[in-house]
């Protein structure tokens, strides 16, 4: 009997410790939310190629040069888009380079159809200007139905006098609608959109 109520009693506690357990919350984990200023930069791996650039009327210094030759190699490798060298991978590679590449002996001071060399680096860090697949559907879309089915959608934000009205509405259904396949334009008068 005593056996019996001691393995009943052990019973009750294992319940009672496996309830605790279960209702136990858990810990909250943090996760870090990149910034879109982090989305758009980009980090490109090189072999450290040796690069040719030439001082032109349109890349007059040394830095827009390097851009350019450094953007000739990225399109080459099939990354092409409105981007920028950061500033960073652009100035550790202007400060490589010897002065005495250049006819003046200075790097600050070059003359148009100049040629010289630099080595890229391992890493070269770009920005990028706009969003990559903004609108993400190719394939065209006609039809009230359709067009009632795309336009099924609650708004989260309520409307909001001169921060969410008629403008950030309408640029948000034009990027919504053109992502479900229909051909849009915003209309604005001075007064609405």
């Amino acid at each position: 009997m005593k056996s019996r109520f001691l393995l009943f009693f052990l019973l009750i506690i294992l319940c009672c410790y496996e309830f605790t357990e279960y209702k136990r919350e858990p810990e909250p984990i943090d996760v870090p939310i990149p910034t879109f200023a982090e989305q758009q930069r980009q980090e490109i791996t090189t072999e450290r190629q040796i690069i040719r650039a030439t001082i032109t009327e349109e890349n007059f210094t040394v830095s827009h040069a390097i851009a350019n030759s450094i953007r000739d190699y990225l399109k080459n490798k099939g990354i092409t888009g409105d981007f920028k060298i950061a500033r960073e991978s652009l100035y550790n590679i202007v400060n490589e380079i010897p002065n005495y590449f250049f006819r003046s002996k200075n790097k600050n001071r070059v003359f148009i159809g100049e040629t010289f060399q630099f080595r890229l680096p391992q890493v070269i860090y770009i920005i990028k200007e706009g969003l990559d697949n903004y609108y993400t559907c190719c394939t065209k879309i006609f039809g009230m139905e359709k067009l009632q089915e795309a336009l099924a959608i609650r708004w989260l934000k309520p409307y909001e006098r001169n921060v969410f009205d008629c403008t950030e509405r309408s640029a948000f259904l034009e990027y919504w609608l053109e992502r479900n396949g229909f051909n849009t334009d915003i209309v604005c008068s001075p007064e609405h959109c």
